[in-house]
């Protein structure tokens, strides 16, 4: 009996000891003001510069890959006619039914042309 009291003694001490250290690492984030809603405007910010500065690039870029068949080379998407993009096209082939890219492409096209990006 007495080595199980001593290993029931031993398991509470460990329990209440994390228990303290999660605590105090509560309280140390606490002081530290981290938490506080004033330092949310900062991490919001830290993380869109960071999102910005990552995909930069893909401003720059021009076409790729299946973008020159599916809008370059693809006359249909190149004026804004619903009825023709509604019906069988490129987009709309085989067991596929998807207009709303064919729409989405076209009124990207009469606006920006030729160009990826502005």
């Amino acid at each position: 009996m007495g080595k199980n009291s001593r290993l029931k003694k031993e398991r509470k001490r460990l329990l209440l000891f994390s228990h303290e250290e999660s605590r105090q690492q509560i309280t140390d984030l606490n002081k530290m003001n981290i938490l506080n809603p004033k330092y949310s405007k900062y991490f919001i910010f830290i993380i869109f510069l960071i999102g910005f500065i990552v995909f930069f690039p893909v401003l720059i870029n021009g076409f790729v890959w299946d973008d020159l068949p599916y809008i370059l080379n693809n006359p249909q998407v190149h004026q804004l006619n619903l009825p023709e993009l509604l019906r069988s096209n490129l987009f709309n082939s085989g067991p596929f039914y998807r207009p709303i890219p064919a729409i989405y492409f076209a009124a990207l096209y009469s606006l920006f042309g030729q160009q990826a990006f502005f």
